[in-house]
């Protein structure tokens, strides 16, 4: 009986053992794939941004003053005739290849930390300095979530969802990192989908594939500066959107993502490579910097429903020849 059995069991043997390398093969490829993807996004936005930085050295000081003009307020870019300590450029490609927001939050000194060592720095590094800043940096994003409701520019709307990040903040200051940024997600979520939802053509488009084609487009497009200049805050804001929107299906069995992954906090809610302190932090301050862009601007540069408006009204105020001014 033994004879007959023996066979059997090192067939199911050898072919288990063949499907377990077949399998630990894919997984590898997947990973391989999955970070091919990452480093692509990263090439791409080094050298979608070169031609900015070149703009803004040949614009000379006049442009210096319509930059710091046009940059968020929590961005330190000095004052009269000083050279910018950094530009819209450096701080765009830092957000659009590490997730990070830059605009509104955080503080002005984290910004800082952050933009100057961006360039050569490792990501374990950026995400040394938040979880360093963590208190200073949840000081400030209350701070603005207290002036954002306080501002007659803030409908009843705003102030669901300003209260919404305020529970965020307060949940991330006592510990509770997982209901953070699982309510931070929530938070962008709507946010994202409120403004790209009329963007998407047809039902077969997912609002967050819009999102990340739309922000990468924009890092690519060779804008007129006085259109970058007046959408400098809005742009920066959306940087971090393809990595956070990056999608992530457990079935299929891809890479968890390390960095703040909307898709991933919805699933893994229990993983620590991604729901942890950095990302949560993440999740907080990019959800009150789009909440902060929202109420400031209605993304009057961005929309499509508005741009139009918006660069006719700006081209009728300074008088701008129409060709000067078209669309972007």
């Amino acid at each position: 009986m033994e004879d007959h059995i023996s066979p059997t069991v090192e067939v199911v043997r050898r072919l288990m053992k063949q499907a377990a390398t077949r399998q630990l093969e894919r997984q590898e490829a997947q990973a391989a794939t999955f970070e091919q993807a990452r480093k692509s996004l990263r090439d791409t936005s080094r050298k979608a941004m070169a031609w900015l930085e070149k703009t803004v050295e040949k614009a000379g000081k006049g442009a210096v003053q319509l930059h710091r003009q046009a940059a968020p307020p929590n961005w330190n870019l000095g004052q009269g005739d000083d050279p910018l300590p950094w530009t819209f450029p450096m701080a765009a490609r830092l957000s659009l290849r590490t997730g990070i927001p830059l605009a509104w939050a955080p503080d002005p000194e984290t910004v800082e930390l952050l933009v100057l060592s961006g360039a050569s720095a490792t990501e374990e590094t950026l995400r040394g300095i938040l979880a360093s800043r963590t208190l200073v940096i949840l000081d400030h994003c209350q701070k603005m979530l207290d002036l954002l409701s306080t501002t007659n520019k803030a409908t009843a709307a705003h102030r669901q969802m300003i209260e919404v990040a305020q529970q965020s903040v307060t949940a991330l200051r006592q510990g509770l990192i997982s209901p953070a940024q699982s309510s931070a997600g929530n938070l962008i979520d709507y946010l994202l989908r409120k403004l790209f939802s009329p963007m998407v053509q047809n039902s077969k488009q997912m609002y967050y594939r819009v999102a990340k084609e739309h922000v990468e487009q924009m890092a690519r497009e060779k804008v007129f500066p006085l259109k970058l200049l007046l959408a400098v805050r809005e742009v920066t804001a959306l940087m971090p959107v393809p990595l956070a929107l990056a999608e992530w299906w457990p079935h299929k069995q891809d890479p968890l993502p390390t960095w703040f992954s909307r898709h991933a906090t919805a699933h893994a809610v229990v993983a620590p490579d991604q729901v942890n302190a950095v990302n949560a932090l993440v999740a907080v301050m990019m959800a009150v910097s789009l909440l902060c862009q929202e109420v400031d601007s209605g993304w009057a540069m961005i929309s499509p429903a508005r741009r139009e408006a918006t660069l006719a009204a700006i081209q009728e105020r300074r008088q701008l020849p129409a060709t000067e001014a078209g669309t972007a």
